[in-house]
């Protein structure tokens, strides 16, 4: 009888009637933001914002979908968009969605998020969205005037002037290139190797110091050109002007310029597309401009159409040209400039700062040690047959069969495709001959990227081991050990 009045109480709760009511057990969803501030996003860069959402009822909350509303709804991607979060009697009681924001247009793109779900209380809560698209950051170069006069002056005279180049834009200005086509009378002093280009901060300047030395007194005059990442002024040219200015027609020098070179070889210079717009014969002046540290290439042909130029070291380099007409006008320096890049796969350069001192750089193969033959690639040894006999690829050789007894180096070791192997690279102080103490650096290529750069202070007689090279896996470890002695050898004497 208890049993059947039991049965009739909840019957007469689930249909409403009679004065008893059961509370439904329902999903109860929190979220843990308000709104979803993404504020401004460079267009076509994305931002990306999480919302927890906790579902603190006792049953399961059903997720139907998650989107946005508005007309920039295409903007914002959802992940996931749909789920179920468990209750809070379990440990899946709450769920992480992320928010991608990609604006494809400068301008508003607020709305609001709408998600759908059984929670009986907001089956479809909504949460405000503020995101606007900005334009892409940008530089702006401002050269001041168009037109730089350094006044009157006599041949002889030296006057100098600058061109404070500013960046008013939101992003880094980076002037890659400056050309001068006119009178050779002026010269770019600062910032060091402008020609090469030089970067501007958001909001800085960099002053570019000219200087003017004529040598006639009838008037100069050159455009010089800045070529810089400002997409609305690529290019800038500013007018220089001494001694009130030019009519002459000034020659012109050319350069085919190469963009990347080895070290290690002969790189030839044509300028013979030069020329004078009077149609006279021209004579010709080859400049080595710069350098990487270290470096000891010369250039040759400095009056031909046609200059040489020995790389023996990675890094940048500079060359310039300039011409004189018949009549003995001389143009503005045409200016090339490269990268020297090694193509071996294991590459390894040593300089030093002293002209008296001979330091030499040794390759020595894992397992064997300083001067020991054949697993130390050296200047007594300069090309030992390594890895597989009689192949040529995986055999170190000192470059060119180059030991520098004097001078400031360089000395390079390079194997094209190495065995797989540990390489130690040592640095030996051969002979002071008055130098004493001297800086010694090391510079490792693998696979044409640099590396490793690591310099230390040697006396006579040390041996300094900076660290091995890891093939295949193409890494250097440098060593931390502090160098040894190891008193000098001949090649008779080594084992």
């Amino acid at each position: 009888m208890r049993s059947s009045t039991f049965v009739m109480f909840l019957l007469a709760a689930c249909s409403g009637s009679g004065d008893y009511e059961v509370n439904k057990i329902t999903p109860n969803m929190i979220l843990s933001l308000e709104s979803l501030d993404f504020g401004e996003v460079v267009v076509n860069e994305s931002a990306v914002l999480e919302l927890q959402i906790v579902n603190a009822g006792r049953v399961d909350l059903e997720i139907d979908n998650i989107s946005v509303d508005g007309a920039g709804a295409s903007a914002f991607v959802i992940d996931p968009a749909s789920a179920t979060v468990g209750s809070e009697l379990t440990e899946e009681n709450n769920l992480t969605i992320g928010v991608t924001f990609t604006p494809t247009e400068v301008g508003d793109f607020s709305g609001n998020l709408v998600i759908s779900s059984n929670d009986g209380a907001a089956p479809e809560a909504t949460l405000p969205i503020v995101a606007t698209g900005r334009a892409v950051p940008v530089p702006d170069i401002d050269a001041g005037s168009s037109t730089l006069d350094f006044g009157s002056a006599l041949p002889g005279d030296r006057r100098q002037a600058f061109i404070d180049v500013k960046n008013l834009g939101e992003a880094t200005l980076e002037v890659s290139t400056i050309e001068l086509s006119g009178s050779g009378a002026f010269t770019i002093l600062t910032p060091p190797g402008a020609a090469g280009g030089f970067d501007v901060a958001v909001g800085g300047s960099s002053p570019m110091v000219i200087e003017y030395a004529p040598t006639g007194i009838d008037g100069d005059t050159t455009i010089l050109t800045l070529f810089s990442n400002d997409p609305d002024e690529p290019a800038v040219a500013v007018e220089l002007v001494g001694n009130g200015g030019s009519e002459f027609e000034y020659p012109n020098a050319v350069i085919d310029c190469p963009t990347e070179v080895r070290p290690l070889s002969t790189v030839p210079l044509d300028g013979s597309a030069s020329n004078d717009p009077m149609g006279g014969a021209l004579t010709y002046l080859w400049t080595l401009t710069d350098r990487p540290d270290g470096a000891a290439g010369t250039l040759t042909g400095l009056a031909s159409p046609e200059a040489e130029l020995s790389v023996d070291i990675s890094g940048e380099w500079e060359v310039q040209l300039r011409v004189t007409s018949e009549v003995g006008l001389t143009s503005a320096p045409a200016i090339c400039r490269f990268d020297a890049v090694p193509e071996n796969q294991v590459h390894v350069e040593l300089y030093w700062d002293a002209p008296d001192a001979d330091l030499d750089l040794h390759l020595v193969e894992r397992g064997y040690t300083f001067y020991q033959s054949p697993g130390d690639c050296n200047w007594c040894n300069p090309s030992p047959d390594w890895g597989v006999a009689g192949e040529s690829a995986d055999d170190p050789l000192l470059a060119l069969d180059v030991d520098h007894t004097v001078g400031y180096g360089p000395e390079n070791i390079y194997i094209r495709e190495p065995a797989n192997a540990d390489y130690d690279v040592m640095v030996h102080y051969y002979r002071d001959d008055g130098a004493g103490e001297v800086n010694a650096t090391v510079v490792v290529w693998l696979d044409g990227r640099k590396v490793r750069e690591t310099s230390i202070q040697l006396e006579h007689d040390q041996l300094w081991n900076a660290g091995y090279v890891r093939w295949p896996e193409a890494v250097f470890v440098a060593n931390s050990e502090e160098p040894t002695t190891a008193p000098r050898r001949d090649c008779s004497t080594t084992p």
